[in-house]
This record gives structure tokens, C-alpha cells and sequence, in this order.
């Protein structure tokens, strides 16, 4: 691959110019997912900086999960994003320490989104909305434990992952991510909210009503459903 993909910039940090170069690679598609990097050296001599502010460069688009370093084979560009501690759309929501509110709203609009291209791609999601259907039943099984310890944790988990299925079932990979990041953000919350329900009735309730609203392309009942159930985990906080 040619030098030519590297040339000097304004400065700003050094590792900041290693990481906007490729950042405007990726932008402009000369960079594309699964193809291999020039090595340390020719990165440094195309922007000015030295192999050491490259390779601390290269460590934390690793740690994004954005670049992945192969011992004694190279540097390439993910071919998918990969699962990372250091999620920076995920810290960023964090950081923004908004109100529960400005959350009810912001969440209501992706699942609302979510839904609809589930809809959307009904002739595709098939197997995907089979297991919206094993998750309902399973948690239909476990609102039966009434003496079980653990229920809450177990509901909060079928919780999440009934709402992951959504995520897949959108069949829309950027959609998806944003859905995961939303997840994430409320995890804690969720799970505070199976504490103070009545053995998950109320996540079984919304479910079923989901699921019935994708079998009868009811959007507005969906949306109707969703922001109920949204504004009752506001009210459980």
C-alpha cells in the first residue's frame, strides 16, 4: 500500500494526527474494513510523527476495537466492530449525565425506530422473531417462581436479551449498534426496575404486546406499548 495514503498535518497532539488521518481514511473509504495497514514506519514518515506516537496511536483504536493488531502478521482495519471495553459512544452517553426524562425520550424514539424496521424486514427476521417468542414463553415460565431468590435477576436478563433480539431483528447493523448502546446506557436502570415489579409481570405484559404488535404490523399500537412501558420504568427509578 502507498506512503501516499499518510501526509502531514496541523498538528494538534500527535497521537490525535495519527488517529484523525485514519479516522478520514475510513471516511473516505481508502481504508476499508478487513485490509491491512502500512506498517509503523510508513505511517510515522507520511505524518511527521515518530513510530512511538504511532504505535500509541494504533494501541487505542485497538482498544475501540476499530483496528486489529496481529503479532507478527500486521495491523487491519476490523472487518466488523468489535465488542470493546472502551466504547466511546457508550461513554459519551455516560458522560452527558442526563436527566431520566431526556433518557424516557431518547429511548422511546430508538425503540420506536426499532420496531418499525423490524416490521420492515419481516420477510427476513423470521428466525429472529422465533426467538422473541421462546424468550416470551420462557419468561411466562419464570413469573411461575414465586419462591425463587433469583427471579428478579433471571427476568432482568430474559429482559435484556428479548430486547438484543429486537436489536438483530431490525436487521440493520448501524441501528442495531446504536440499540446496544442504548442497552448498555440503561442496563442498571433496567434492572433496578425488575426489584420493584411484581415477579417480571410487567416486562411480560409489554412483550407480549410487542410481539402481537409485530404479527399484526400494528405500528401505532407498538408505539403506544413502548412508551407506556418506558414511562412506567421511569416510575420505578
Amino acid at each position: 500500500m502507498s506512503t501516499k495514503l499518510f501526509t502531514a498535518q496541523e498538528k494538534t497532539t500527535s497521537v490525535n494526527v495519527v488517529i484523525n488521518a485514519i479516522k478520514e481514511l475510513l471516511i473516505q473509504k481508502r481504508l476499508l474494513p478487513g485490509q491491512k495497514m502500512p506498517n509503523e514506519m510508513e505511517i510515522a514518515n507520511g505524518l511527521g510523527v515518530s513510530r512511538g506516537t504511532v504505535r500509541e496511536a494504533l494501541k487505542v483504536l485497538s482498544a475501540f476495537g476499530i483496528i486489529e493488531i496481529k503479532v507478527g502478521n500486521g495491523t487491519y482495519v476490523s472487518k466488523t466492530p468489535q465488542k470493546s471495553a472502551l466504547d466511546p459512544m457508550l461513554f459519551g452517553l455516560l458522560l452527558l449525565d442526563a436527566d431520566t426524562k431526556k433518557l424516557s425520550e431518547f429511548r422511546k424514539l430508538i425503540e420506536t425506530d426499532i420496531i418499525r424496521l423490524i416490521f420492515q424486514y419481516k420477510d427476513e427476521n423470521r428466525a429472529e422473531i422465533t426467538e422473541l417468542e421462546e424468550n416470551v414463553k420462557e419468561l411466562e415460565r419464570l413469573c411461575m417462581r414465586e419462591n425463587d431468590a433469583d427471579l428478579s435477576e433471571l427476568t432482568y436478563q430474559n429482559d435484556m436479551e428479548f430486547h438484543r433480539i429486537m436489536g438483530r431483528a431490525s436487521k440493520n447493523e448501524m441501528a442495531e449498534r446504536v440499540y446496544t448502546f442504548i442497552l448498555d446506557t440503561f442496563s442498571y436502570s433496567i434492572k433496578i426496575s425488575h426489584l420493584h415489579q411484581a415477579l417480571g409481570n410487567e416486562a411480560l405484559r409489554v412483550h407480549k404486546k410487542i410481539l402481537e404488535s409485530i404479527y399484526t404490523n400494528d405500528i401505532d399500537t407498538a408505539k403506544e406499548i413502548v412508551s407506556e412501558s418506558i414511562d412506567v420504568w421511569e416510575k420505578l427509578q
